[in-house]
């Protein structure tokens, strides 16, 4: 690690000078790096300092990275936590329209808020996610379905998802995965 962060240093040195005579600006104070360590790696002591412009640069745990937040380890737990909470508050947005709203309404509100949650980046962390989170995801989804039906709270979803068209989360993942290599293959 600290031959990698000399080499960084270099490296960093030559992006400011290609910046600066461009006259672009980089922020300095967002600007951190991560260390990402293989499974079963020893611990080694990091003496050399990462520098921007003679300013140190931040190490960070996790990051976030268009919009998909992992950890050092490969983990998207952030970014699961985010996406749940987002979730529920598309769950939420049916409940309090339930009554007020028709069908096709309701479904534009599940697409805005809670299928555009759920679809973004889901082939990069969707396989990550461990049973219970991915069974949290799906509890919430049918919730969500139940509610754009007005079906009872313990009503079986099968026929709702087929009638909706909405695909459920532990399938979303091999869909995607799908169609990412059928346009890999063809396109």
């Amino acid at each position: 690690p600290n031959m990698l962060i000399k080499k960084a240093n270099e490296i960093l040195s030559n992006t400011m000078k290609y910046l600066n005579a461009n006259k672009l600006l980089i922020n300095k104070a967002k600007t951190s790096y991560m260390l990402i360590k293989p499974k079963g790696a020893t611990k080694i002591d990091i003496t050399e300092k990462l520098k921007l412009d003679g300013n140190e640069v931040e190490k960070v745990n996790s990051a976030r990275f268009l919009g998909v937040i992992f950890d050092d380890k490969l983990k998207f737990d952030g970014h699961f936590k985010k996406v749940k909470k987002k979730l529920q508050e598309g769950v939420r947005a049916l409940i309090c329209t339930r009554n007020i709203l028709d069908y096709r309404a309701k479904l534009l509100l599940y697409h805005g808020a809670f299928k555009s949650h759920l679809d973004y980046c889901c082939i990069a962390y969707l396989d990550k996610l461990n049973k219970k989170q991915m069974n949290e995801l799906l509890t919430l989804q049918k919730q969500a379905v139940r509610l754009i039906f007005r079906a009872k709270k313990r009503s079986h979803t099968s026929k709702l998802f087929r009638l909706s068209g909405i695909i459920p989360v532990t399938k979303l993942y091999e869909m995607e995965a799908t169609k990412f290599i059928y346009k890999f293959k063809n396109e």
